[in-house]
């Protein structure tokens, strides 16, 4: 912890003396201290603006509040004492004490304690302690302690804790301890704790405890404990306590 503290009083106080930044051997590479806009090396700062692009290891501890001055991208390992945030794009491994986020793209294995968000797309390896969330696509391996939402597709292997909801298409091997949701369609092995519904087709192995839903067709092996319903046509074998029925 005092070496912690150590290095955010070093990094405050290279960026309080240094208001571009200090580099060694230069302000292009080596060794960085503040706001180096374009770096490879190992660079320290303690709340990064208008970042152009960093290679390498990028170390801050916090982040600006106006969103325009998250720009640029990290290529390597973004760290984060508490938040590994501030840039548009992330590229390679990103780790948050509290959380990790960009305005733009997430790629690679992000990992934030509290949680992870990207303003476009999350790709790659995703955990985050509270949940994940993204403007965009979230594709690859996700974890979300409590769940994972996206505003566009969904794909890969998805857990969600308490539940899994995407706005486009949801795909692969999905995981909701509640629910899992799509505004489009659903295709692979879908489980929901208590329910699973689309908007559009759902498609492949489909299982919960009270109810499944589609807003047009069902195909595959559909197994609900209260009931299985489709817009348009229910099709496949399915199982229920209850009932199968379309509208």
């Amino acid at each position: 912890m005092k070496k912690l503290l150590f290095l955010a009083a070093l990094v405050l106080l290279f960026n309080n003396s240094f208001s571009q930044g200090l580099g060694i051997p230069s302000k292009r590479g080596g060794l960085g201290f503040g706001n180096l806009s374009k770096f490879t090396g190992i660079r320290f700062n303690f709340k990064d603006k208008d970042v152009e692009k960093i290679n390498g290891i990028n170390t801050t501890i916090w982040v600006t509040k106006d969103d325009s001055y998250q720009t640029g991208t990290v290529n390597g390992l973004s760290l984060g004492l508490p938040l590994a945030m501030g840039h548009e794009n992330q590229n390679g491994i990103s780790i948050g004490a509290l959380g990790v986020g960009t305005t733009g793209n997430l790629t690679g294995i992000n990992i934030g304690v509290l949680g992870a968000g990207a303003g476009d797309n999350i790709t790659g390896l995703n955990i985050g302690g509270l949940g994940i969330g993204s403007g965009g696509d979230l594709r690859g391996i996700t974890i979300g302690g409590l769940g994972a939402g996206s505003g566009g597709d969904i794909g890969g292997f998805n857990f969600g804790g308490l539940g899994i909801g995407a706005g486009g298409n949801l795909s692969g091997f999905t995981f909701g301890g509640l629910g899992v949701g799509s505004g489009g369609n659903v295709n692979g092995i879908t489980i929901g704790g208590l329910g699973v519904g689309a908007g559009g087709d759902l498609n492949g192995f489909t299982a919960a405890l009270a109810g499944i839903g589609a807003g047009d067709r069902i195909r595959g092996i559909t197994i609900a404990g209260i009931g299985v319903g489709a817009g348009e046509e229910v099709k496949g074998d399915h199982g229920s306590m209850h009932r199968c029925w379309k509208s």
